[in-house]
């Protein structure tokens, strides 16, 4: 039997089987608890509601004495029943209190609720009972209402308060003495009304029946009660004065219909009252044993409880005991895979992985040797946990197979994006080489505009050639030295795309330049952006440039079929983190974009524009940024162009300088656009539209022959690509349209 099945045997299945039975032990004692807790608030609320009673039983007989006995006696029973009212208010007080902080459950809640409105119309009697208006009977049957109330509350406890059978009993045994106190307040009224009438009337001889058969009827239920309590109830009904009051109930009950009682009014309610006391006595005493039992009741409950959970503590103390002395070595194996799995997962594999993700060349990536290289966590062992490390070293390398072969085929298509962008650009220069020996002593404009159109494209193929080098890890161009104004690098931009006659150049600051070695990167960014805009939009595509306090930001603007939001945010989550893969062809642009602002450290976001279309926001950190002043002061730059670009004309593309046999792929430019000729004059350099070079009737410049001559192939070095400017030819064509046109209207005029 394995280790782990003997732990799970003798630990876990005898421990939770305790547990449970534990758990549904203690719960039982909690419940016993709570409901002996709840038990003690509803008796304890049933001995206020019986001295409520009382209080109600006395007032009563004070009321009725006020309301039949007028006279000499008045003033003294006015005084009896504002005291029996004092008392009767002070009853309610401390059964209010009680009540407020009583767990009363829901089914005692209905009594209480009668009581205490009976207990609000109380009031209003006494104020009869004060004016003298209320009849004495009237009276009578409104008290009798309310301390009817009372005694439904303490018939409703023992089932409310979910009493245990002994319980309940003493509960129901309770009741008797608050029933048999008022059979005998009800008796009590009754003979004091018919004092007053002077005979005993039919309906009196009736309740008085009533009351005496109620008060028999209490004391035979009593009597099952137990040995104690019944003689409680033997010392309420014995002595001189139960006597002398048992001797006027006799009398009265002997008296028939119409007859005289001959007793007097004081004595009568004088004895009953002392009876009625003798039995709340009773009553009161019955309440404290049944509080009694119901505490012993709790104390029982807390005491299983307490024996419960001291037995499930050293049980499960000694299980967990047993469980450390079983699954020690299990533990410690444990940590070891643990340390050993995070020192490889978080270390050590992460080094190895990124050491092949360093190469560049494949015959460095060997998957079958790397993945003999994969770092191990170290833990052997004949149980599971043993077997678990040596399933974790197992997927370590497959990993490192996995991440090499990635690796691998990642350095081939890099590999492969960059032969196949150096043959692009060799080929590119050919067609270059052979474009400038057809276009040499061109005269017919319509040849040399056909010419300039295929010139064009070469420039386009050359941009994609430049696309797939900077897939292969490598840039479109060398560095420049020192900066270029930013109104160049937008001409450059807008001279590699097909529609530049839609870029229209918005608000630019003039002074602005970006330093060289980051501007052919960036020429490259704005044409994939600007081509992009250019293809789906038919009007024009604006171009804002404008320079904050910490980064410089380039807009471009188009009103084309715009993006749904789900596509956009899917563009510009490919714009964040590029990935060079299968779908990296067919969304190059953006993916070259990514790949151009994610080694700058620039950020591209496509945003919606209003009404429609789409805004390419492009935002380059300030530390790449100059002003023309300031890049003047390095002797580096250019002179600030003093006039901003407004319409497609005007941003056609700057011609640059030759490209010599030792500097391929750099870049040249200019700060004025108009003259052109003029302007490259001003520059000071040598190349086939240089200053001294003879022009046409119609202004046309005269190429120098062989200016861009191809340098021999022993001349370049193999991974160069001989580059030429699509700003210089765009410009040139410009320039030579406008001579033809101006040529044409002179000899036309």
């Amino acid at each position: 039997m394995r280790l782990t099945r003997k732990i799970a045997v003798l630990v876990a299945v005898p421990l939770a089987a305790m547990l449970v039975f534990a758990g549904l032990a203690i719960w039982v004692a909690v419940v016993d608890v709570q409901r002996a807790d709840r038990l003690t608030s509803l008796v304890t609320l049933g001995q206020r509601s019986a001295d409520l009673a009382e209080a109600l039983q006395a007032e009563r007989a004070a009321a009725v004495s006020l309301l039949i006995g007028p006279g000499p006696e008045m003033t003294r029973r006015t005084e009896a029943f504002a005291a029996a009212v004092a008392a009767t208010d002070a009853a309610v007080a401390g059964f209010q209190s009680a009540l407020s902080s009583a767990r009363v459950p829901g089914a005692a809640w209905a009594s209480l609720e009668r009581l205490s409105t009976q207990l609000g119309l109380l009031s209003g009697v006494r104020d009869r009972v004060r004016s003298g208006t209320a009849a004495a009977s009237a009276v009578a049957f409104r008290y009798r209402i309310i301390i009817a109330s009372t005694v439904d509350y303490r018939e409703v406890v023992a089932q409310a308060g979910q009493a245990p059978a002994e319980i309940a009993e003493l509960l129901r045994f309770s009741v008797n003495p608050s029933r048999a106190a008022e059979a005998l307040g009800l008796q009590q009224v009754a003979v004091l009304r018919a004092l007053d009438a002077g005979v005993l009337s039919p309906a009196a001889v009736a309740e008085v029946t009533a009351t005496r058969t109620a008060f028999v009827e209490a004391e035979v239920a009593f009597g099952s009660a137990p040995a104690e309590w019944q003689a409680w109830w033997s010392s309420a009904t014995t002595g001189a004065e139960v006597l002398a009051a048992s001797q006027m109930q006799d009398r009265v009950l002997r008296a028939g219909s119409g007859e005289p009682l001959g007793i007097d009014a004081a004595a009568w309610s004088a004895g009953l009252a002392h009876r009625i006391g003798l039995i709340h006595e009773v009553e009161a005493r019955a309440d404290e044993a049944v509080l009694a039992a119901v505490g012993d009741l709790r104390a029982d409950a807390v005491r299983r409880t307490g024996f419960v959970s001291t037995g499930v503590l050293l049980v499960v103390v000694a299980a967990v005991a047993l469980a450390v002395g079983l699954g020690r070595p299990v533990i410690v194996d444990l940590r070891r895979l643990r340390d050993g799995a995070r020192a490889v997962a978080y270390e050590r594999l992460p080094q190895l992985v990124a050491r092949l993700g360093q190469a560049t060349d494949l015959r460095e990536v060997d998957p079958h040797r790397a993945a003999s290289l994969a770092p191990a966590t170290g833990v052997r062992g004949r149980n599971e946990v043993g077997e678990v490390g040596l399933a974790f070293d197992e997927v370590y390398r497959e990993a490192v197979r996995a991440a090499a072969e990635l690796a691998r085929s990642r350095l081939g298509l890099s590999q492969m994006f960059v032969a196949l962008g150096r043959r692009v650009q060799r080929r590119s220069g050919q067609m270059t080489r052979e474009l400038d020996l057809a276009e040499k002593n061109e005269t017919d404009p319509d040849r040399l505009k056909f010419l300039y159109r295929i010139d064009l494209l070469t420039t386009l193929v050359r941009r994609t050639a430049d696309e797939l080098l900077v897939l292969g890890g490598y840039g479109p161009g060398d560095a420049r030295p020192g900066s270029m104004p930013m109104h160049d690098v937008l001409r450059g931009a807008c001279s590699r795309i097909e529609k530049y006659q839609q870029v229209h150049v918005g608000l630019v600051d003039d002074d602005l330049t970006v330093s060289g070695h980051v501007a052919n990167d960036l020429i490259l960014l704005l044409a994939e952006l600007l081509d992009n805009a250019a293809n789906f939009s038919q009007d024009e595509v604006v171009v804002n440039v404008s320079r904050l306090a910490d980064r410089l930001v380039v807009q471009v603007i188009d009103t084309g079929i715009g993006l749904r939001e789900e596509r956009r945010q899917q563009l510009n989550e490919r714009l964040r983190h590029p990935v060079v893969d299968v779908d990296a062809v067919s969304q190059m642009g953006l993916t070259v974009a990514g790949v151009l602002a994610t080694h700058h450290g620039w950020q591209v976001e496509l945003r919606p524009n209003q009404p429609r279309g789409v805004i390419a926001e492009v935002s380059i950190p300030a530390t790449v940024t100059r002003t023309a002043a300031t890049a003047a002061i390095g002797g580096r730059g250019h002179a600030p162009a003093r006039h901003r670009a407004r319409t497609p004309a005007m941003l056609a593309p700057r011609p640059r300088t030759p490209v010599s046999d030792g500097q391929v792929g750099a870049w040249g430019a200019a700060t004025q656009e108009l003259p052109i000729v003029a302007d490259l004059a001003a520059s000071g350099r040598d190349g086939p539209w240089a200053a001294g070079h003879r022009t046409t009737a119609g202004g046309l410049p005269v190429r120098q022959p062989q200016a861009n001559r191809f340098p021999a192939a022993s001349q370049v070095l193999p991974q160069w690509v001989p580059q030429r400017d699509p700003g210089q030819v765009a410009a040139a064509v410009a320039a030579h349209l406008r001579g033809i046109s101006r040529a044409q209207r002179q000899s036309h005029s």
